[in-house]
C-alpha cells in the first residue's frame, strides 16, 4: 500500500508543478526564457507520464475494493495530464506564432517595405536559378566529355 501512495503523491506533485510552470509562461516576455519554461514543462510531463504508468501498475495489483478508489484517482490524473498536454501544445503554438510575426507592421510604409523585400527575394532566387542553370550546363558538358573519353578508351 505504501508504494501506491508514493506514486500517487509523486504524480500529484508533478501535476501541480507542471500547472505552475504553464501558468507562469504567459507572463514571461523573453522568448528564450519562455521556450525554456515550455521545454521544462514538457520534460516534467514526460516524467509524469512515466509515473502514471507506475501508478497504474500498482493499481492493478490491489484487491478489488481498493482498486476502485485508486482507479478513480488514476482517471483524474489521466484527465489532468491530457489537459496539461493540450495547454502545453497551445502555448507551444502561440510561442511559435509570436516568433513568426516578430517585428511585423501593418501600416502602408511597412507594406511597401515588405513588397521591396519580396522583390529582393525574387531577384535572389532568379540569380540562384541562373547559377543552377550554369552549373547544370557544366555538368552536361562534363558528362559529354566523359562519354567521349569512354568511347576513345573502347576503341
Amino acid at each position: 500500500m505504501g508504494d501506491i501512495q508514493y506514486w500517487q503523491d509523486t504524480l500529484t506533485s508533478e501535476i501541480e508543478s507542471i500547472r505552475s510552470i504553464l501558468s507562469s509562461v504567459p507572463n514571461i516576455s523573453d522568448d528564450f526564457e519562455r521556450t525554456g519554461a515550455i521545454e521544462k514543462a514538457e520534460k516534467q510531463l514526460r516524467s509524469a507520464a512515466g509515473n502514471k504508468r507506475s501508478f497504474k501498475m500498482e493499481v492493478r495489483i490491489l484487491d478489488q475494493s481498493a482498486r476502485q478508489t485508486y482507479e478513480t484517482e488514476l482517471a483524474n490524473h489521466e484527465q489532468n495530464l491530457t489537459e496539461l498536454t493540450n495547454d502545453l501544445k497551445a502555448l507551444r503554438a502561440e510561442t511559435s506564432r509570436d516568433q513568426l510575426f516578430v517585428g511585423a507592421n501593418s501600416d502602408a510604409e511597412a507594406r511597401e517595405s515588405m513588397q521591396d523585400d519580396g522583390d529582393a527575394i525574387l531577384n535572389e532566387a532568379s540569380k540562384l536559378q541562373g547559377l543552377t542553370s550554369e552549373s547544370l550546363g557544366n555538368t552536361k558538358s562534363m558528362i559529354a566529355d566523359s562519354k567521349m573519353i569512354g568511347m576513345q578508351t573502347i576503341e
